[in-house]
């Protein structure tokens, strides 16, 4: 087995609703990190699903409203708790 094919590359993106959009196309988010005022959500990128989905996000493809609305906010209440629990 390859340790470049079962390798994990992530996709760090500091926008909260490109991340969004990138969640509601079923990438899988890894961690939130807080770098100062900045929050990057990081998502799994191994096989280049959140790239497309970033691009997607980019070329205005539809996705579900609601989908969207409830993934931004679980990650406005994360990135709310991890400022929290920073100060």
């Amino acid at each position: 087995m390859n340790t470049d094919e079962t390798k994990i590359t992530t996709l760090p993106i500091d926008d909260i609703f490109c991340a969004s959009f990138v969640a509601t196309r079923g990438c899988r988010l890894l961690n939130v990190e807080q770098s100062g005022s900045r929050s990057f959500f990081h998502f799994s990128n191994s096989k280049g699903e959140a790239s497309d989905a970033v691009l997607g996000f980019v070329n205005d493809e539809p996705v579900s409203v609601r989908s969207f609305v409830s993934a931004y906010k679980q990650f406005r209440s994360l990135v709310y708790t991890a400022r929290k629990a920073k100060a």
